[in-house]
Parts: C-alpha cells; sequence; structure tokens
C-alpha cells in the first residue's frame, strides 16, 4: 500500500508540473475554444433575427410614439409590468428608439452585447480565483453555458434584454467581490450591479443579500463597507415596494411541497435539457451534490487555509445563492401555471449562473493548492475541475442541438406573425390577436404603422413585403407569370422574414 501511494504521489507531482509547464499552450487552445460558441450563437442571430413586435413588446406602444420625440417620462419607467420595475431595459429602449426607432433587431444584439461584456467579467473573475492554471478549462465550460441557444426566446426576442441585464449584474457583483476585494471601487461596482438588477426584473432584489452573504462569508469587507452595502439595498428595495403589487397568474396548481421541489430541481436543471428527453432535475441534484461536496471540504480545513478558501468562493457563493433563491422565487410565482412553465426558455439565463457559480468553485479549489504549493492536492483538485468542465460540456452537444431546433421553430413563427403585422389592413381580428392576445393590436399597429416604427420602420422592406404577399397571393390564383416578377420584387422581404 505504501509503494502504491508512492507511486501515485509520484505521477500526481510530474502531472502537476507537466500542468505548470503547458499552460500557455492550454490556456490559448481554450479560449480559441470558448469563442467557438459565441461565434455559433452570432452566426445564429445574424441569420435568424426579426424586426417583429410580439406579445408584451405592445404595452411599450405609448412609450415608443412618446420616446420618439421626447425624453422617457419617468412614470412611464417606473411603472410596474407584472411584478417587475424594467427601470434599465426601458432606458435602452428609449435610447434605441430615439436613435434609431424601436428596432427588435437592434436590441438582439445589444442583448448579445450585454452578454460579451458578462463573459469578460467572468473571464477575469476566473483568473483571480482559480489561479493561472485551471481557469482556460473553467472558462470553456462557462462560454459553452452562457451562449447556449436553449435560451432561444431570450437570443431573438428584444424586450427580454432584461434577462442580459440580471446576468450582466450578477457576474459585475462577482467580478468586484473576486477583483477588487476590500476597496472602494469594487464597493461601487456591488453596490451598482445590485440596483441594475433590482430594477430590471424582480428577481434582482434578491441580488444584495447574496451580495452581503457572499462578503460576510469571505471576511475581506469591513463592517463600513458591509453597512452601506445593506443601506443601498434597503433603499432601493423600499423605493421598489412603493406602490407595487404582485402579477395576477391564474391556474389550477397549487403550491405543495414535493411538486415545488421538482419545479426547483427542474429550473435549475435546464440549461442541460437535451432532446433524449433527460429530466433537468437530475443534472439539478447532481449539482447539489457536488456543492455540498465542496462545502464539507471548506469546514476540512482550518487557520490560514481556510481564510484563502473563503476569500475565493464568495463569488462562487453570491452566484450560487442568488440563482438558487432566484428559482425558488419564480416557482413561487408561476407554479399554478404548472410544470410546463419550469420549461420555459427566458429563465434558463437566470439558472446559468447556479452552474456557473459551481464552476467557480471548483476553480477556487484549484486556486488555492497553486498558490499554497501543494503539488499533490493541486494536481488533485485540477483533475477535478476538470471532470466538472468535461462532464458539463459533454452535456452540451445535447443541448445545442436541441436549442438550434427551438430556435429554428421560434423564428418560423415570428417569420409568420411579421406577415401578419405587414399584412394587418387585409388580416381578421382574430389572425390579428395571435400577435398579442390581451392587447388591441390593430390600433396599436395602425399607429406604429403612421410613424414608421416598430415593424414598419424600414418602407423599403415593408413594400418589399407586399410584394411577396402577392407573390403568394398570385401562387395561390395559379398566375405562375405574375408570381415570378413578385418572386424577384421580394429579395428583401424573404431577408426580412427568414425564408429562403
Amino acid at each position: 500500500m505504501d509503494r502504491a501511494g508512492l507511486v501515485v504521489k509520484c505521477l500526481l507531482v510530474r502531472a502537476a508540473r507537466w500542468i505548470r509547464c503547458s499552460r500557455m499552450g492550454v490556456a490559448a487552445l481554450c479560449v480559441a475554444a470558448a469563442l467557438y460558441p459565441a461565434v455559433h450563437m452570432l452566426a445564429s442571430l445574424h441569420r435568424l433575427a426579426l424586426n417583429v413586435m410580439i406579445l408584451d413588446d405592445f404595452d411599450l406602444t405609448q412609450e415608443i410614439l412618446h420616446n420618439r420625440v421626447a425624453p422617457p417620462v419617468f412614470g412611464d419607467l417606473w411603472a410596474l409590468h407584472n411584478e417587475h420595475r424594467m427601470v434599465i431595459p426601458k432606458l435602452v429602449f428609449a435610447v434605441v428608439t430615439r436613435v434609431r426607432h424601436f428596432d427588435e433587431i437592434a436590441l438582439q444584439y445589444i442583448n448579445f452585447g450585454l452578454m460579451a461584456v458578462a463573459a469578460g467579467l467572468l473571464w477575469a473573475t476566473l483568473r483571480r480565483v482559480a489561479g493561472r492554471t485551471a481557469w482556460p478549462l473553467l472558462f470553456v465550460a462557462c462560454s459553452a453555458i452562457i451562449w447556449s441557444p436553449l435560451q432561444y426566446f431570450n437570443w431573438l426576442r428584444g424586450f427580454e434584454i432584461q434577462w442580459s441585464v440580471l446576468f450582466l449584474a450578477a457576474t459585475g457583483a462577482a467580478f468586484g467581490l473576486a477583483v477588487w476585494p476590500g476597496t472602494r471601487k469594487g464597493l461601487i461596482a456591488i453596490c451598482a450591479a445590485t440596483v441594475a438588477a433590482s430594477y430590471s426584473l424582480a428577481n434582482g432584489l434578491i441580488l444584495w443579500p447574496a451580495a452581503l452573504a457572499a462578503m460576510l462569508f469571505s471576511r475581506q469587507w469591513s463592517g463600513k463597507q458591509t453597512c452601506c452595502l445593506a443601506a443601498v439595498g434597503l433603499a432601493s428595495t423600499i423605493a421598489f415596494l412603493i406602490g407595487w403589487h404582485p402579477a395576477h397568474i391564474e391556474g389550477d396548481h397549487a403550491l405543495s411541497y414535493l411538486p415545488s421541489l421538482q419545479f426547483w430541481l427542474i429550473l435549475i436543471g435546464m440549461p442541460f435539457a437535451s432532446e433524449d428527453g433527460a429530466d433537468p432535475a437530475q443534472f439539478a441534484i447532481a449539482g447539489l451534490f457536488v456543492l455540498s461536496a465542496f462545502a464539507i471540504a471548506v469546514l476540512s480545513f482550518s487557520g490560514r487555509d481556510r481564510d484563502d478558501l473563503r476569500a475565493r468562493l464568495g463569488a462562487p457563493l453570491l452566484l450560487c445563492v442568488f440563482a438558487a433563491v432566484s428559482a425558488a422565487v419564480i416557482m413561487a410565482g408561476r407554479m399554478p401555471l404548472g410544470m410546463r412553465a419550469a420549461h420555459t426558455s427566458r429563465y434558463i439565463t437566470g439558472d446559468m449562473l447556479f452552474w456557473i457559480g459551481l464552476l467557480l468553485a471548483a476553480g477556487a479549489f484549484a486556486g488555492h493548492f497553486e498558490t499554497t504549493r501543494r503539488p499533490v492536492r493541486f494536481a488533485a483538485s485540477w483533475l477535478v475541475c476538470a471532470a466538472i468542465a468535461i462532464a458539463m460540456a459533454a452535456s452540451m452537444p445535447e443541448a445545442y442541438r436541441l436549442g438550434d431546433k427551438k430556435m429554428a421553430v421560434e423564428h418560423n413563427w415570428q417569420a409568420q406573425l411579421a406577415y401578419v403585422s405587414y399584412n394587418y389592413p387585409d388580416e381578421s381580428d382574430d389572425e390579428i390577436a395571435v400577435l398579442a392576445p390581451d392587447h388591441a393590436v390593430r390600433n396599436d399597429l395602425v399607429l406604429l404603422d403612421r410613424d414608421g416604427d416598430g415593424p414598419f420602420m424600414d418602407r423599403a422592406l415593408e413594400a418589399s413585403a407586399r410584394h411577396l404577399f402577392a407573390e403568394r397571393a398570385a401562387l395561390a390564383s395559379g398566375n405562375r407569370v405574375s408570381a415570378a416578377r413578385e418572386h424577384r420584387a421580394s429579395g428583401a422581404a424573404r431577408r426580412l422574414l427568414g425564408e429562403r
């Protein structure tokens, strides 16, 4: 047994030396691999993005028309949307409307840009938390999660930029906690992130308590700094609750223990949904088990080792706690709609933070053992990081295939709605109501058409779309010559509606 143990120890020491010597090449390779999911998503947006207003977009019709000629009114920014105060997203909408009309495609690219900034912040956070060796492989896994097409509803709708702001705020708070610990600029970054999250989605109110818990856990912040964050968080929460009321959700499913737990587990595991019908809750249970193992491991350390680990684990704790509690809040609010609501695409953006926090926690152990120069433990922790990252990355191809298919289905549905929007004078009220069942959509379309805003912002595309409608009518009547003529005139409309 002693000889076998010595052999294992020698192998781990050699592995640690090899990892350190080859880290530059490995880092370059991993960064290149991490860029692929982002390029894949950018190409998908270029191919599938449409400028069409649907569903909640029509809540903004009057604001769009006002913002074209005047700055936004505070009452409009502060108004509730369901249970949310979307101050930050509405400011983005107002700027885009003033500069370029209300352009859904521009908002979708802004959404992509916000996620790219969040990815950059995570890169810097990983480098600080995970040391110089483990971060490249962990960043590949993070990148695969961030750019997942399973969030197709958020990628293809500019209105859902609120989720990107929330994701950016959470990663910004983790960045301030890990990269600028105990400093004034770190405190400012965390406070700004918590306020931005609170006024993007109601779930964002959870960020400041999670950040406060992480600051106390890491023991790198003074009492004045933690009190300052608590004061900012309480002030933003009190202001948020003035005139607030919960959204009225109609459903037949009551809250009960086991279904609610299953709903919550599905939410956490949704970033790994696949076509084979595997229950996402299984992934959530595995992730919670690994996180529990990390927590137990921390308890086994003492003295300076525990202090260094606590400092490194502050950012992972923030992300995991925020994602878990946010999922619980969503569960409480949407459980009446039934278990199908847990599979909603828009919630995946917030759920991803749990898994990114888990990757950061694994990196924290590797970074700790790297700085303490313990080659055996460092190699073992690096192998644990590699196992977790590879396990997550291995489940991504199935998730990407499912996400790409659902993204194409969402695009085709939006293309049909774009057809209805452009052809609204000739469509029945029932057909137009599909755009937004709870709104007087025809009146909104008339106003937007008059001002050339929203889906009518480009008159050349609108005219080209009219040719496409004429082509379809000619084909339906059997007039092939007229259809061929209209087909040549409808190239821009085919690009608009995503047809080939």
